[in-house]
């Protein structure tokens, strides 16, 4: 079985990660504005909002705080199933250093990884990275309705975001608002 993950939002804490970086480079708090891992502030255009996650990605990543649960919890996961977690981001490949060096410092020590990188962009489908993956992780809704079509997955699981009505979602995502029942429920 292999257990696999989305990256920022769910072992990196990107949200803080963003917030404080924006507010270090213009001194805007856009901590209210924030919708998941977007930014809406009426002061900051998109193309700046762009410009800026690009600049933090690289130079702020290194020292971002890691999500313990979630690592204690891809740990247990791995000891389970003895499978190297697939960790799926849609980071570009320029970032690709960094990305990998954060991993070294706060998870090569808890569990053997594998890293597969999307395009850059944040909504597009991570579905060609997971077609060996049984169960898949991730903080943003819309990349768990493409990954829950693969035949091969038994589970997804929705961790970290704002209550939605899940009445319409498909029945293999399950919202997790405890980060230690996604191992109950595989194992």
């Amino acid at each position: 079985m292999k257990f696999a993950t989305d990256f920022d939002g769910v072992i990196l804490d990107f949200k803080t990660m963003l917030i404080k970086g924006i507010k270090k480079r213009t001194n805007i708090n856009v901590s209210k504005y924030m919708k998941g891992i977007m930014v809406h502030h009426p002061n900051i255009d998109e193309q700046t909002i762009r410009k800026l996650v690009k600049e933090i990605l690289l130079e702020d990543t290194l020292s971002a705080k890691p999500i313990k649960a979630t690592i204690k919890t891809l740990e247990k996961i791995y000891k389970l199933y003895n499978e190297p977690i697939i960790i799926v981001t849609n980071r570009s490949e320029d970032l690709r250093k960094v990305t990998e060096e954060w991993l070294d410092q706060n998870v090569s020590n808890k569990f053997e990884w594998e890293i597969r990188y999307g395009s850059g962009k944040i909504y597009d489908s991570k579905v060609e990275y997971l077609k060996d993956a049984n169960w898949y992780l991730d903080d943003i809704l819309e990349q768990l309705v493409s990954v829950c079509s693969l035949p091969n997955i038994r589970r997804c699981f929705w961790y970290n975001q704002d209550v939605y009505d899940m009445s319409n979602v498909d029945k293999k995502i399950i919202k997790v608002s405890n980060i230690n029942s996604v191992y109950d429920i595989i194992r």
